[in-house]
């Protein structure tokens, strides 16, 4: 299929192009309760494809662009015709021009570290971690309409300037829903997704233990109550969504259309905090955020963002990149965060509330604005630690980042290596009652 499109490519009157081919093969397992009720597969091939036609007006030249996708099912013809199609279409975006990743054979020999994955059928996976996971039922929780899907995909990249890389990767995902009854009959319920590249029973023993002590808690719990001028601790999934704020803000795209001030030696922190240092990572175990290459074909390596405070280097795609001047570091999505100083018994003298599950944590990344409605949370009035619901925290990045205290232990959750906890002043807190 890749050689047939390359054929009709060169027919055509095109400056530059690449494709990038995934080729998955999946199942898919549903689960009533603790039951197996379906397997499914699911076999694809979805075929990216995207034209470059450069053009001139006065003396300023442009690289209009155009992407569409392809099917193996289409004809030469077909295939010919949308090909032409996404040329006229490429000349009504007026790009600034910018090269296309050049090939370099020593640096494509890539692959990731060997997995888990690898050593059994994808099939026999769906039963494995079904049985893992319902290892933990009991009489107070009940898993609700588990789904577990795990996907062996053969990833290529090709382009008009020589470069054909080929690689395989894994890619899980865990529908987990447990429920329990709570003193007057309510049933509280508790929804996440479980994301992954590789699978160990000891990680998702944790992410299950910790979901059903969460659930539990949850039948336990009062209204938040009003409260104000009182720390805000934030922990688990909504952490790495705090810090994909400066991911954004370092990036050269943002950068290029205004949304960013940032730039090299930039201080962004100006208090008595922790200092933030954060570096980017193109691999963290089990993440499903891995790349060995970016969609342009660039090798991804490590980049160092923030370093104690400052801007210290700008993510940077080839195409923005190059318009900035700035070194081509291609982009990948794993965000590792420096620890701090702080230990938990540090801030459980004083009243906090401590954030733990959220029903959707967003940051804006231009504004710096941040915030969610609290699904669980835990109070600690002075007296007693209380689990509570509803309610929502709001915060700005502005008003936080020059006090901010960080943990000094460390884990690694999907995509983000750092902190386990980050302890917020600042923070506006609406109580449910």
């Amino acid at each position: 299929m890749i050689d047939k499109i390359v054929t009709i490519l060169k027919k055509n009157d095109i400056d530059a192009w690449k494709i990038i081919l995934s080729q998955t093969e999946g199942a898919q397992g549903y689960y009533i309760q603790d039951n197996l009720e379906m397997i499914r597969n699911q076999n694809s091939i979805e075929i990216d494809l995207t034209v470059y036609k450069d053009f001139e007006e006065g003396e300023n030249k442009f690289r209009g662009s155009m992407r569409i996708n392809l099917f193996p099912t289409m004809t030469d013809q077909e295939i010919d015709e949308k090909i032409k199609l996404a040329i006229k279409g490429s000349l009504s975006v007026k790009n600034k021009w910018f090269p296309l990743t050049k090939n370099n054979d020593n640096d494509l020999n890539l692959k990731f570290p060997p997995v888990q994955l690898d050593k059994k059928n994808i099939f026999d996976w769906i039963t494995t971690i079904g049985k893992d996971l319902f290892s933990h039922k009991s009489s107070d929780i009940t898993f609700n309409a588990t789904e577990i899907f795990i996907s062996k995909i053969n990833y290529t990249f090709l382009n008009s300037e020589g470069v054909n890389h080929t690689h395989t990767k894994y890619s899980g995902l865990i529908e987990l829903v447990t429920t329990a009854t709570g003193s007057s009959g309510e049933e509280i319920e508790l929804f996440n997704l479980l994301e992954f590249s590789d699978y160990s029973k000891d990680w998702l023993d944790n992410k299950v233990k910790t979901q059903i002590e969460s659930t539990l808690d949850r039948t336990k719990t009062i209204q938040l109550p009003i409260l104000t001028d009182i720390p805000v601790i934030i922990k688990r999934t909504a952490i790495r969504e705090f810090f994909s704020y400066f991911y954004m803000k370092s990036n050269a795209r943002t950068i290029f259309e205004g949304m960013s001030n940032y730039e090299e030696d930039k201080t962004i922190q100006n208090g008595n905090g922790d200092p933030l240092t954060i570096t980017i990572l193109p691999y963290l175990e089990r993440s499903h955020f891995n790349k060995l290459i970016d969609d342009d074909g660039v090798i991804t390596k490590p980049i160092n963002i923030i370093n104690k405070g400052k801007v210290s280097h700008i993510i940077s795609d080839i195409q923005f990149g190059t318009y900035l001047n700035k070194e081509i570091t291609g982009k990948c999505y794993n965000i590792k965060v420096e620890p701090g100083s702080m230990k938990q018994t540090d801030y459980e003298k004083a009243p906090y509330l401590e954030a733990v599950e959220f029903s959707d944590f967003s940051m804006d990344s231009i504004t710096g604005d941040f915030g969610s409605e609290i699904r669980l949370a835990y109070y600690y009035d002075g007296r007693e630690k209380i689990a509570v619901t509803g309610g929502s925290i709001t915060g700005k990045i502005s008003t936080v980042i020059d006090s901010i205290s960080l943990s000094e232990n460390i884990i690694t959750d999907d995509g983000y290596m750092g902190p386990e906890f980050i302890y917020l002043k600042g923070i506006h807190i609406a109580g449910s009652k």
